[in-house]
């Protein structure tokens, strides 16, 4: 790897951890190269080799200014603020869609009446997700003295229009995603954060993705009841309280989380004087706050390891870069991304507009991708960049809401930061060489060499779910069998980073290659049997796809 944009990243970053923009963040990019069509290539061995993702993954700093011994990883979770938007709202859209569910030409009112008030019978899910349904960029459910789901339907219900839908320019609205979170729940019959659960991050093997749910619900005199849970559990539509109290006008929350150890990966976000109470595992957004902790506008807490899953699930066509599985039907994926927009994608960002509404001149996804990438951005410090044309991703992630989000705090800088940072991390992808893969059995492999720091072998997180994330186990689209083989992938996957950290790669490259010229000597003679001939055509097979087809001379 060339050392000036790995240099300039590093620089970057900590200049802006030491000017206080945020405690920590993780940088990630990498590639996917798509099998057009085909399937993944398959030896006479019955390996099964995936479209290669080469990826690179750097943390900094750690989770607060003062927790200087506690480092963020690319495993740290962090509240991704309005990333829930894409990953968890326009998801759930597209699968609906797919299903033949609904339609992006729906009327929300079809599905949802009450939505309908107002002049509103006439915005579809299509105007939603472009954000030109006509209504304002978002209303205070702490203004108005409201908590728990009847009162949004109801201060949603009560919105009006401000100019017709799909006239006049897009106002990026919360108004519109928060209308399709309670449309998902209505047609699936799953609140948003059980189906996403079951239906894209259980099958896309994102052990780190979920919501953190609240129960409002106050404890009885008589000490009988839940209290207010805190970030673990299933939510459903049943226990989740609209007949709570309101929050009290004091600034601090009448029935407080309860006291708790925040996972040591979560990274918190602000020192919020309305709770009264740094918010570490607690969703940072006030309205999908009082809306129990799910929301279809914020919401979702993730990691950046569990982000590029997702990234390469939309590059690759909506197969799983890691078990081949397909969580969206690849002309769902061609439709949703391929549908011009004045501003917006169906649900998702894009160059051109993000340069016309960006205060520092420039789209926050850099100068170095296409017209055609599609992104967001997460109020608490977080971006997701896509780019069809050169089949990369790029994110950020960070908390630079910590310690507050207050106009003209330090965090405010990252606008500026964004797009230096995308540019970096493209540079490093344009000087990535590709390096081989490692087979196995039933299911694919992501290999992610780590540039950070030597390999340790600590498995503490590998598979562990964070404390809100739903059980996956009763996913239908993940048996035992595959859970097995998606653990050895993850074990195969930390040799592989061991090997490229302590630059074994090159050696083993040559060991296969030496073997496989032997054995091409000792099968050539006519007496060899036809048991050593396979086993030569299957090292060459391998050979092959991990050279990507050059030839013995190319420099390796």
């Amino acid at each position: 790897m060339a050392p000036q944009p790995l240099a300039r990243l590093d620089a970057l970053v900590q200049e802006a951890i030491a000017n206080r923009v945020f405690p920590g963040a993780v940088v990630c990019c990498g590639t996917v190269e798509r099998t057009q069509g085909r399937q993944n290539h398959v030896s006479r061995a019955g390996f099964s080799l995936p479209p290669f993702m080469p990826h690179f993954a750097r943390a900094y700093g750690n989770p607060t200014f003062e927790s200087t011994h506690v480092p963020v990883k690319d495993t740290s979770v962090f509240d991704v603020a309005s990333l829930t938007k894409v990953m968890a709202t326009t998801a759930a859209i597209m699968l609906l869609v797919e299903q033949q569910l609904v339609a992006l030409d729906d009327a929300v009112a079809k599905h949802l009446p009450w939505f309908g008030e107002q002049g509103k019978q006439d915005v579809t899910i299509l105007h939603c997700l472009q954000h030109t349904s006509g209504m304002r960029a978002c209303f205070s459910l702490w203004e108005r003295g409201a908590r728990g789901l009847n009162a949004a339907r109801e201060a949603l219900a009560a919105e009006w229009l401000r100019h017709q839908p799909g006239e006049g320019s897009p106002v990026y609205s919360d108004l519109g995603m928060i209308a399709l979170g309670f449309l998902v729940e209505a047609v699936s019959g799953e609140s948003l954060d059980v189906y996403t659960s079951r239906r894209v991050y259980a099958p896309l093997c994102m052990t780190d993705t979920g919501f953190a749910s609240i129960d409002f619900t106050p404890p009885s005199s008589e000490g009988e009841g839940d209290g207010a849970g805190g970030g673990g559990g299933a939510r459903t539509a049943d226990n989740r309280s609209d007949s709570a109290e309101v929050p009290s006008s004091s600034g601090v929350d009448p029935w407080p989380l309860p006291e708790r150890a925040p996972n040591s990966r979560i990274i918190p976000t602000e020192a919020e004087n309305i709770r009264g109470r740094l918010l570490w595992g607690e969703v940072h957004d006030l309205n999908a706050y009082l809306m129990g902790g799910v929301a279809g506008h914020a919401g979702l807490f993730t990691s950046a390891r569990d982000t590029t899953k997702f990234a390469a699930c939309l590059l690759n066509g909506g197969q799983c870069a890691l078990s081949g599985r397909r969580i969206f039907a690849e002309e769902t994926v061609e439709k949703f991304f391929g549908t011009s927009a004045p501003a917006f994608s169906c649900g998702w960002d894009t160059r051109e507009r993000s340069r016309s509404v960006s205060r520092s001149g420039f789209p926050s996804c850099g100068n170095r991708v296409s017209v055609k990438a599609f992104g967001h951005l997460g109020f608490t410090g977080c971006s997701l960049w896509l780019d069809p044309k050169s089949m990369a991703f790029v994110l950020l992630f960070s908390n630079a809401v910590h310690p507050t989000s207050e106009d003209g705090s330090p965090g405010e800088r990252i606008i500026g930061l964004r797009p230096a940072v995308a540019d970096a991390a493209m540079e490093i992808l344009l000087s990535v060489r590709r390096p081989p893969l490692l087979p196995r059995r039933g299911a694919s492999l992501i290999l992610v060499p780590r540039m950070d720091k030597p390999w340790r072998g600590d498995r503490t997180h590998a598979m562990a779910p964070a404390p809100f994330t739903h059980a996956i186990e009763d996913a239908p689209e993940v048996s035992q069998e595959d859970s097995r083989w998606i653990a050895i992938a993850e074990s195969l996957r930390r040799v592989a980073t061991a090997a490229v950290d302590a630059g074994i790669a090159v050696a083993l490259w040559n060991i296969a290659q030496w073997l496989r010229r032997r054995s091409k000597r000792r099968g050539g003679g006519s007496g060899s049997d036809s048991s050593e001939a396979t086993s030569v055509d299957e090292l060459d097979d391998y050979i092959s796809v991990m050279g990507g087809g050059r030839s013995d001379d190319d420099d390796r």
